[in-house]
C-alpha cells in the first residue's frame, strides 16, 4: 500500500497560508517598532548660534547739529514760535519750506536756526547682510549609509567659503558715500553759523526807554515777561535800540498790535498793545525813532507792554535800560 503524504493537500495549503501570514505580521511589527528617522533641516542656523537674523541698523540722529529745533505744541502759531526764539517768522517758514505760515501741525519739528542738523556727523555706512544662498536639499539616505559616513559634513551653502564672505557692492564702504578724488584737499569744515557771524553783530546795544510813562507792572516771568508802561492812547512809542523790524501785526493773541525789532543775533525787543503801527516789516530803525502809538488793543487799559529777549528768552528790561 502506498504511503500517504504526512499532510493532505488541503491541510498543507492551510499551513502555508498561516506561515505566510505570520511572516507578514512580523514585518509589520518590525516597521512599526522602528524609531522614526529624524530629519535635520540644515537650512536654519543651529540653536544657540545667535544668528537668528541680521542685527538692526541703528541710524544716527538727524538733529545733532548746533542749531535749535522746536516741536510744535497745541496752541502754537508760527508767529509765537518766532517771537519766543527771537526770529523772523518768515525766516522760519522759509527754512522749513512751509507753504503757508498758518499751517503748522502739532508734533511737527521745526528748524529754528539755519544750521540745525547741518553739522550732524556723517552716518556710518550701514553693513548690509549678504543673504546666504541655500543649496539643494539634502538627499535622504538610509540610516545604514548615514552611519557609515561618520560625522555629518556641513551642508553646502552655495559656493566656496571665500565667495560667501565676499561683500556685495552695497556692503562695500565706498558704495554709500560720495566719490572722492584721490589726493584732493579736504573740504574746509564750515564753522557753526553763530560763530561765523561778525563780532559786531553781537556787540553791545545802547538801550533807551520806549516811552516816558512810569512802570505800572514789573518783570515777573512767567506771569509778566516784560515791563508794563502807563500812558495815553496815541503817545509815541520809540525804538529802544537800533535794529530791523521783523514783525508788525496782530497775529499773536494777548499782544494786540505788536511790533518786534531784532537788534542782533542775541537780542530783540517787543512792543505790544499799540493803537497804531508806524514802522513796517523789514524797516531799519534807529534808537529813539517813533515806531508806533501807544494803545489798549487786547488789554484792559492804555499801556505799552515792553519786552527784551535774549536768545529768545525773556529778560528783565530794567537791567538793560538806563536809570531814570
Amino acid at each position: 500500500m502506498l504511503l500517504q503524504p504526512f499532510f493532505s493537500r488541503p491541510k498543507r495549503l492551510r499551513i502555508a497560508l498561516a506561515m505566510l501570514g505570520g511572516l507578514l505580521s512580523a514585518c509589520t511589527t518590525s516597521q512599526q517598532e522602528r524609531p522614526p528617522v529624524q530629519i535635520v533641516d540644515r537650512s536654519t542656523s543651529p540653536s544657540g548660534s545667535g544668528a537668528s537674523g541680521p542685527a538692526p541698523i541703528v541710524s544716527a540722529s538727524a538733529s545733532t547739529g548746533t542749531g535749535r529745533t522746536y516741536v510744535v505744541r497745541k496752541g502754537d502759531t508760527l508767529y509765537k514760535i518766532a517771537v519766543e526764539h527771537g526770529k523772523d517768522f518768515r525766516d522760519i517758514a522759509a527754512l522749513n519750506q512751509l507753504e503757508s505760515p498758518d499751517r503748522i501741525l502739532v508734533g511737527q519739528t521745526l528748524r529754528i536756526d539755519a544750521d540745525a542738523g547741518a553739522s550732524a556727523p556723517a552716518a556710518t555706512p550701514a553693513v548690509v547682510a549678504t543673504p546666504v544662498v541655500i543649496g539643494a536639499p539634502l538627499d535622504s539616505k538610509p540610516l545604514g549609509e548615514a552611519g557609515k559616513s561618520g560625522a555629518a559634513k556641513p551642508a553646502d551653502v552655495g559656493g566656496k567659503p571665500a565667495d560667501a564672505a565676499k561683500p556685495t557692492d552695497a556692503a562695500r564702504p565706498d558704495a554709500g558715500k560720495p566719490a572722492t578724488v584721490p589726493d584732493a584737499k579736504p573740504s574746509p569744515v564750515a564753522a557753526p553759523a553763530d560763530s561765523a557771524k561778525p563780532a559786531a553783530d553781537d556787540g553791545p546795544i545802547t538801550w533807551a526807554w520806549p516811552t516816558g510813562g512810569r512802570v505800572i507792572d514789573g518783570f515777573d516771568d512767567p506771569r509778566n515777561k516784560g515791563l508794563d508802561l502807563g500812558g495815553n492812547v496815541g503817545d509815541a512809542v520809540l525804538a529802544a535800540g537800533d535794529g530791523k523790524v521783523v514783525y508788525a501785526g496782530n497775529g499773536l493773541r494777548g499782544y494786540g498790535q505788536l511790533l518786534i525789532i531784532k537788534h542782533n543775533d542775541n537780542f530783540l525787543s517787543a512792543y505790544a498793545h499799540n493803537s497804531k503801527l508806524v514802522a513796517k516789516y523789514g524797516d531799519s530803525v534807529k534808537r529813539g525813532q517813533k515806531i508806533a502809538e501807544l494803545g489798549n488793543t487786547d488789554t484792559d487799559k492804555p499801556k505799552l507792554h515792553f519786552e527784551i529777549r535774549r536768545q529768545g528768552k525773556p529778560v528783565d528790561p530794567a537791567k538793560y535800560l538806563p536809570a531814570r
